[in-house]
């Protein structure tokens, strides 16, 4: 029987893939049990980070204007 954990694991992985595969390149090098940002992982991560922040705090205001309607 798979765990929950496992099972998470095992999807967080497919997604990964499938978005390394849409990127084009690697963003995580697999040692072993250790899995660490290849360059371009983290030149990504870096690039992308304010546009989460920038999306989170979109949705945060949103929320905010619908509650006082």
């Amino acid at each position: 029987m798979i765990s929950r954990q496992q099972r998470r694991k095992n999807i967080n992985d497919d997604l990964i893939k499938t978005l390394e595969k849409e990127l084009g390149f690697p963003l995580f090098e697999r040692k072993n049990r250790r899995v660490e940002l290849t360059d371009a992982g983290k030149e990504f991560y870096d690039s992308i980070s304010c546009l989460v922040a920038e999306y989170n705090a979109s949705i945060q205001r949103v929320r905010e204007m619908t509650e006082r309607e």
